[in-house]
């Protein structure tokens, strides 16, 4: 045979095989030997069981810190990914992602968890919180993208009527209401009886931004009693509210004999009383709601006294056409405050007054019955446009309007600074003088706030003026420096003094004369504002008016709030108080002769001096009785829209008008503190 050619060619040679073998002992000799030197790794640790990752994860959650827990629930994940509590786990770190902000990683883990245990008993809770997610991230279009596609999977009525109620509150945000009642309505369907009631308000507030015309096509379409129910309450509200009672008792009264066993049959039910609450309005009969008990109560009685004397005055005129006046005591709580005012509708008052210190919680009601409350607070209340709640009141907008207007309007000053205490009232009328100053074109030059009950605030005023930081005197300092920032400071003061209508001071020996320091070089004020507003307490800003003249603070208009209208600001300050200015809604001695009249008017019936309480319960009625004089004014609505249309209205409190909003615009008293009281500007 012939010979195989070997694959290294014909010069090859093969190994005889006990070589081979003998060359394989020595290698393993070899290794044998140097096993000690080559050092093998040691073998990875194995990890926590999975039942002591969970415990540690929940315990971190138990103690709310879940972003500890995270990286646990994760490992857990990693190295038990067919575990039963797996489902269990893909919940807990979608909830701490989703709490965190972080939305569409929850969203992740809601997926991971449908696509791999389409079956579980979390499955449900999953597809709910992913479409919540999507609300939570501000996404309400596409959650009702989703949606459609999460509704073929669920598996129970109760788990659809959760995500229609979603597909609702996404439609509204989309602003889409008439959707959005759709999904309510199908929700509310399949949701149990439980949580009707809850389905039902969402609906409301869908049917609250309907038109007239889509609302009747929600009426009419609606099959089931909660949708029908919903929009007759709404279509019937707005016909109560425009003084169509009786049209909107029939509606109500038929939807509830339509669906007499509804879960919302209660409900239909105090509605129905109340629009006959509404339908009993009687334009001789007004009512007071007041604090007449409780820390509030001598309030109220002052308020309650002037809206008595106004009733009187009218009646003695008009014999025949008496008014009554009904009075309830709200006790300076809310829910006295809804009582009352319930009362109050049920026996036909026209127009209530009051209350006070509960007044913004009385504004959904008075909407609701329709009955115009006029309140006095000045704490921010809802007014909307078309609403039932007026305020007759002084608020820091008016008095930093008044006092603007009249520097900027009658003294022709545009320079202002505030200097105001570091607390709640000082900080809203500081912004509220700022913001007047801006709209009528003025500066405000500097603005110091100072501990609240601080009596030494010399620092702020030097703040003001620029003389806090006292001039340094450490051998070395450079004069040019100083020569610098003196005639920066003499500029200053010349268009200072040229803004007053002042001869601005070239001189600078003569600047020394003025100041008393001749041959010494000082920094001088540069007090470049007109008029200084201190919106704090008379007993406060009576010791710091003594201040100003200290700190080279002269020559300029000083002003604070209603506050400063008292004797005590006159006592503290002496004559470093003279010619400050305070607004107010009354003063008894005003040269007005309806106002001369009615503190004799007053006097004679009680025996004092009224205040500014008594004055605006007295305005109040009189305002009432006006829009009631006023043809067409046959109910509640009516007067309500005639006290926004009656334009200016003449008071002992100023002239007085109501924006559509039910906001007061008033005339204010403006008063001069002089060594014997005050005394009248305008």
């Amino acid at each position: 045979m012939p010979q195989r050619a070997t694959p290294h060619g014909e010069n090859s040679r093969r190994i005889p095989f006990p070589a081979v073998l003998a060359l394989l002992l020595a290698f393993c000799l070899v290794l044998s030997a140097c096993r000690h030197e080559i050092p093998l790794p040691p073998p990875e640790a194995p990890g926590p069981p999975a039942d002591q990752l969970l415990s540690r994860a929940d315990k971190l959650c138990a103690q709310k810190r879940p972003e500890l827990a995270r990286p646990l629930y994760q490992d857990f994940l990693a190295r038990n990914s067919k575990a039963r509590e797996v489902p269990a786990v893909l919940m807990k770190l979608a909830a701490i992602d989703s709490s965190a902000g972080r939305h569409a990683l929850a969203q992740n883990w809601h997926r991971e968890l449908l696509a791999r245990f389409p079956g579980s008993v979390y499955a449900p809770d999953a597809r709910v919180g992913l479409l919540q997610s999507y609300l939570d991230a501000g996404s309400p279009r596409a959650l009702l993208r989703e949606a459609p596609g999460l509704l073929a999977t669920a598996g129970s009525d109760t788990e659809r009527s959760r995500i229609l109620a979603l597909e609702g509150r996404a439609a509204l945000e989309a602003e889409a209401p008439a959707q959005a009642f759709g999904y309510y309505g199908q929700a509310a369907a399949m949701a149990p009886e439980s949580a009707q009631a809850e389905l039902a308000g969402s609906m409301a507030r869908a049917a609250a931004l309907f038109s007239d015309a889509d609302l009747a096509v929600a009426g009419h379409e609606s099959s089931g009693c909660i949708s029908r129910t919903v929009a007759t309450w709404e279509s019937a509200g707005r016909l109560a509210r425009a003084g169509r009672f009786k049209e909107a008792a029939a509606r109500l009264q038929e939807v509830q004999d339509a669906c007499p066993g509804s879960p919302l049959a209660p409900e239909t039910e105090a509605r129905l009383a109340r629009v006959l609450q509404m339908a009993s309005f009687r334009p001789d009969v007004l009512g007071c709601l007041l604090p007449l008990s409780g820390p509030y109560a001598r309030f109220g009685e002052s308020v309650l006294a002037g809206a008595e004397l106004a009733v009187s005055l009218h009646n003695l005129a008009h014999p025949g056409r008496e008014l009554s006046l009904l009075v309830e005591d709200s006790r300076a709580r809310a829910a006295d405050a809804d009582r009352g005012l319930l009362a109050l509708a049920d026996q036909g008052a026209a127009l209530v007054v009051g209350p006070m210190v509960t007044a913004e919680s009385v504004g959904d009601l008075a909407r609701e019955l329709g009955i115009p409350a006029v309140v006095f607070t000045q704490k921010d209340l809802n007014l909307a446009e078309g609403g039932f709640l007026f305020r007759n009141y002084l608020t820091p907008r008016l008095q930093a309007e008044a006092l603007v207007s009249y520097f900027t309007d009658v003294l022709s000053l545009s320079r202002f600074a505030v200097l105001y205490p570091e607390d709640d009232y000082g900080r809203t009328y500081m912004n509220a003088f700022w913001d007047a100053a801006l709209e009528r074109g003025g500066i405000l030059t500097g603005v110091e706030p100072y501990p609240p009950g601080q009596t030494d605030v010399g620092d702020p005023i030097r703040r003001l003026v620029g003389l806090f930081y006292e001039r340094p005197e450490e051998p070395g300092d450079s004069p040019t420096v100083w020569e610098e920032l003196d005639a920066q400071a003499r500029a200053a003061r010349q268009q200072a003094a040229l803004d007053r209508g002042l001869e601005p001071l070239d001189d600078p020996d003569q600047e020394s004369e003025v100041s008393g320091k001749e041959g010494e070089e000082e920094p001088d004020a540069v007090v470049d504002f007109q008029a200084l507003f201190i919106p704090d307490v008379p007993q406060q800003a009576g010791l710091i008016l003594p201040q100003l003249p200290f700190n080279d603070v002269t020559g300029v208009l000083v002003a604070g709030t209603n506050l400063w209208h008292s004797p005590t600001l006159v006592d503290l300050a002496g004559r470093y108080g003279r010619g400050a200015l305070c607004p107010d809604l009354f003063w008894a001695g005003s040269r007005d002769p309806l106002v001369a009249e009615f503190v004799a008017r007053f006097q004679e019936a009680f025996g004092r001096e009224p205040g500014v309480m008594e004055a605006l319960g007295f305005d109040t009625v009189r305002m009432a009785l006006a829009a009631l004089s006023q043809e067409g004014v046959t109910s509640r609505k009516a007067l309500r829209d005639a006290l926004v249309n009656m334009g200016e209205f003449r008071g002992v409190t100023g002239r007085t008008s109501f924006s559509e909003n039910g906001e007061a615009r008033k005339t204010l008293f403006l008063l001069k503190a002089t060594s014997k009281g005050f005394v009248e500007v305008r």
